[in-house]
């Protein structure tokens, strides 16, 4: 039996990433009790970590522009 790919909504992948973060619940254990694998919820917060790297680098960039440095 071939397992099929499913989407998680934006509402329960927050709420999984919150009790990660808030409540230290262990990844393994919100994977069984959605279903997923560790795999997946490792990747959400990889992506998050990245987005927040993007971001951090873009503000940089843009208060050396105001302040005339150049790259």
């Amino acid at each position: 039996m071939s397992k099929g790919k499913f989407v998680v909504s934006a509402d329960i992948k927050q709420q999984i990433l919150d009790r990660i973060k808030n409540e230290g619940t262990p990844i393994a254990q919100l994977a069984s009790e959605h279903g997923l694998s560790s795999r997946t919820i490792y990747g959400w917060l990889s992506k998050g970590v990245n987005l927040l790297i993007k971001e951090l680098i873009e503000k940089e960039e843009r208060v050396n522009q105001k302040k005339g440095y150049k790259k």
